[in-house]
C-alpha cells in the first residue's frame, strides 16, 4: 500500500519536484515553484505555479484537494501527478504571447469593469489595498472580467481585482470607478429563476412541468438571481433598476439571503414578518454557510431587505424597526385641525 503520510508541505513539494515526468517531454517550461494565494474570506490555498518562456501568464494549480483525496486514501500519488499534468496542458492555450499594454488605459478596460460583493470583516487585508464602497456588513469591490477562450471554444471566467494601483495609472476616482461598474451591470442580463426552476436546470430536468407556486398548496414563492454567467453573481442587487422593477414586482416585500458570493435567494414576504421569525432565517443561512457553501464563497450570515427610497439592501432587522417605527400609534386629530391642515386650493378663475 502507498504510503500517504506526507505533510501538506512534503506533498506539495514532491509534486513540484515531479510533474515534468507527468508533462509533454517537448513543452519547454521555464520555472516550476510553489505559491500560496489569499483568496476570498481570507482563506489561503497553495499549489504550483508553472511558467513557460514567453508567456506573461503563470496558472496557479492548487493542490489543497488533491491532497485531502491523497491523504484519505482516495488517490495515489500516481493519480495526483496525472490530473495535474492534464489541469496544466488544459491551460497551455491560454499562455500563448499576449499584450496587456491596454491594461494601462482606463477607455480600453472601462466596459469590463464590474462590482462584486465580499465579506468585509473576512477580507481586512484585502480591503486594505483595494477601492471599495462599504454597504452594510459587505464591501463593494471591482474586478475587470478577462473572458478566454480555449481551444474548444469553451469561455472561462477569468478576471483582474481592481487594485488601488490600478486606479492611480487609470488617473480615476474612486467614484468614477463605481459609477463605471454599476453600469456595466446594469448592462448585464439577470438569471431570475423560481428555485423549482433552478433545480430542474440543474439536475437536467428542463421541460417537465413543474407546478406553480402556490402558498397555499406548500409551496414557497422563492427565487434565485445572479448574473449571466453566475460568477460574483449577488452583486445584482446593486443593480439599481433591476431591483426596481423587482421591488414593484415583489410589491415591495422581499427578503434577500445571500446564498454566496455568486447568487442570492429572493423570497416574497408579506408584512406580518417579526423579529421571531427573522432570527429563524438567519439560523438557516448560518447553517447552510456551514454545511453547503464552500469557505471561499461564503458572503454573509445576515438576511437583508431593500430599500427603494435609498435604493440599496439594507439588513432585515434595520427595516423591520423603520416599519415599526412609521406604524407607532400616534395621537388622533381632530376634525377642526384636519380641515386646518389642508392645503388651500386655488382661486377659481373665471369667477
Amino acid at each position: 500500500m502507498e504510503n500517504n503520510n506526507m505533510d501538506f508541505q512534503q506533498f506539495c513539494e514532491y509534486i513540484r519536484d515531479n510533474i515534468r515526468h507527468f508533462l509533454p517531454e517537448n513543452l519547454s517550461i521555464k520555472d516550476i515553484s510553489i505559491q500560496s494565494c489569499t483568496k476570498n474570506n481570507g482563506n489561503v490555498l497553495t499549489g504550483l505555479q508553472i511558467s513557460v518562456p514567453g508567456s506573461p501568464l503563470s496558472p496557479v494549480l492548487y493542490l489543497n484537494s488533491a491532497y485531502d483525496s491523497y491523504r484519505n486514501g482516495y488517490s495515489s500519488l500516481d493519480t495526483v501527478m496525472k490530473n495535474t499534468s492534464n489541469l496544466f496542458i488544459r491551460e497551455l492555450p491560454r499562455l500563448g504571447p499576449m499584450d496587456f499594454s491596454y491594461f494601462n488605459d482606463f477607455d480600453s478596460v472601462k466596459d469590463s469593469i464590474y462590482c462584486k460583493l465580499i465579506n468585509y470583516d473576512s477580507n481586512k487585508e484585502l480591503l486594505a489595498d483595494v477601492p471599495q464602497k462599504k454597504l452594510e456588513d459587505l464591501a463593494v469591490v471591482y474586478y475587470y472580467k478577462l473572458p478566454q477562450t480555449d481551444v474548444f471554444g469553451n469561455v472561462g471566467n477569468a478576471s483582474i481585482t481592481i487594485h488601488n494601483s490600478h486606479m492611480q495609472t487609470w488617473g480615476v476616482s474612486a467614484d468614477v470607478l463605481h459609477a463605471t461598474a454599476k453600469e456595466n451591470i446594469e448592462r448585464e442580463p439577470v438569471r431570475f429563476k423560481s428555485i423549482m426552476e433552478y433545480l430542474s436546470h440543474l439536475y437536467g430536468m428542463e421541460g417537465m412541468e413543474m407546478p406553480d407556486f402556490n402558498p397555499e398548496e406548500g409551496y414557497i414563492p422563492m427565487y434565485i438571481a445572479s448574473n449571466e454567467d453566475m460568477v460574483h453573481g449577488a452583486a445584482v442587487v446593486l443593480n439599481d433598476k433591476w431591483m426596481a422593477e423587482l421591488n414593484e414586482k415583489m410589491d415591495g416585500s422581499f427578503l434577500i439571503f445571500p446564498s454566496s458570493i455568486h447568487e442570492v435567494i429572493i423570497l416574497k414576504c408579506d408584512d406580518t414578518l417579526n423579529k421571531a421569525e427573522l432570527e429563524n432565517y438567519k439560523a438557516m443561512v448560518c447553517e447552510i454557510n456551514s454545511n453547503e457553501v464552500s469557505a471561499e464563497e461564503v458572503l454573509s450570515n445576515n438576511v437583508y431587505m431593500y430599500d427603494a427610497e435609498n435604493k440599496q439592501i439594507v439588513q432585515a432587522e434595520k427595516m423591520l424597526e423603520r416599519q415599526q417605527d412609521l406604524t407607532v400609534d400616534r395621537p388622533p386629530i381632530d376634525a377642526e385641525q384636519a380641515i386646518m391642515q389642508q392645503p388651500p386650493r386655488a382661486a377659481h378663475r373665471g369667477r
